[in-house]
């Protein structure tokens, strides 16, 4: 038997709104979940490679990035750092399926290459780093201090225009370097 319900007094601007905020409330929940996972998808083993995003990414929304007019080989550079995706040892070993402890960078040999290494600590960029820190400064006259939690989430996920792009300059020029430096 089928019921026929009178829809002609329905709000159905109060129904849009309702369905709108139902299924933005499934959308963030399915986003935080994984977000937060600690596996991976496919298979349960490895970590998340959201690993680095998730230190700084707390609300879903368009980044300020995206917004700024940024050299393409440079954004690219940048959104691969964010994402966890960038042809560093970290990433490139899950390819050899090498245990995290084993993706070691090969400047520092005994320390294992993650976007935190390369972006805050591996000697073979520290001129870069140094370029960039300046104009970090200007913004953030005590970053210095900061834990590297903290650095890598102002140069990975600033609202400043100026840090914006000089972090995805930076990030293609490290890119460069590391290539060159592995193929030479």
């Amino acid at each position: 038997m089928m019921i026929l319900y009178n829809t002609e007094n329905v709000d159905k601007a109060l129904v849009k709104n309702v369905l709108y905020d139902k299924l933005l409330s499934q959308l963030y929940d399915e986003w935080s979940n994984n977000l937060n996972k600690t596996v991976s998808q496919r298979n349960g083993n490895g970590g998340n490679k959201l690993r680095t995003y998730r230190t700084f990414k707390t609300s879903l929304h368009t980044e300020e990035y995206m917004h700024k007019v940024i050299v393409p080989s440079h954004r690219r550079a940048y959104a691969q750092f964010r994402c966890g995706v960038a042809p560093i040892r970290l990433e490139t070993g899950r390819f050899e399926r090498l245990p995290v402890q084993q993706r070691t960078c090969e400047t520092c040999k005994n320390i294992v290459e993650t976007e935190e290494h390369v972006l805050l600590e591996c000697p073979l960029y520290d001129d870069l780093r140094n370029e960039l820190f300046k104009i970090i400064l200007s913004e953030h006259s005590n970053f210095l201090n900061f834990s590297n939690l903290d650095k890598l989430s102002i140069v990975l996920a600033s609202n400043c225009d100026s840090i914006i792009i000089y972090s995805a300059k930076i990030c293609k020029f490290i890119l460069d370097r590391r290539r060159r430096f592995l193929y030479r």
